[in-house]
C-alpha cells in the first residue's frame, strides 16, 4: 500500500483486485452513478467541486445530468469532497446548507 502514488494507483493495485475487477477503470465504471442518472425520475440536486480529491470532476457524468430534466447540477471551484466550506474572514461556513435551502425553496415554487 505504501508504494501507491495516488488513490487511482491504490485502486489499481489493491481494491480492484480485492473485488475481482479486471482494472481500476472497470471498478470505477461499476460503482459510478452514471448508469443510473438517465433513469432518475424525481428531483435530484447534485453538488460537486472542482477541487474534490476523491471524485474527480472529469469523471462526473455531466452530460447525463444535464440531459435529465429532474437533475439540477451545481459545480463549485472549491468545496472538497463533502464539506463545501466558504471562508468569511477568519471563519469558515458550510455553504451547502444555503444552497440546499435555496434549492428547496425553488422546488416548492415550481
Amino acid at each position: 500500500m505504501k508504494a501507491s502514488k495516488s488513490l487511482f494507483d491504490f485502486d489499481r493495485r489493491f481494491r480492484s483486485r480485492f473485488f475481482e475487477y479486471s482494472s481500476a477503470h472497470a471498478l470505477y465504471r461499476d460503482v459510478s452513478c452514471g448508469r443510473f442518472v438517465p433513469n432518475v425520475d424525481i428531483p435530484l440536486l447534485v453538488m460537486l467541486s472542482n477541487d474534490d480529491p476523491i471524485t474527480k470532476v472529469e469523471l462526473v457524468p455531466h452530460g447525463d445530468l444535464l440531459r435529465n430534466k429532474n437533475c439540477f447540477l451545481i459545480e463549485s471551484n472549491r468545496g472538497g469532497h463533502c464539506d463545501f466550506f466558504s471562508q468569511e474572514g477568519s471563519t469558515y461556513k458550510r455553504f451547502w446548507v444555503d444552497v440546499m435551502i435555496k434549492y428547496l425553496d425553488f422546488m416548492k415554487k415550481h
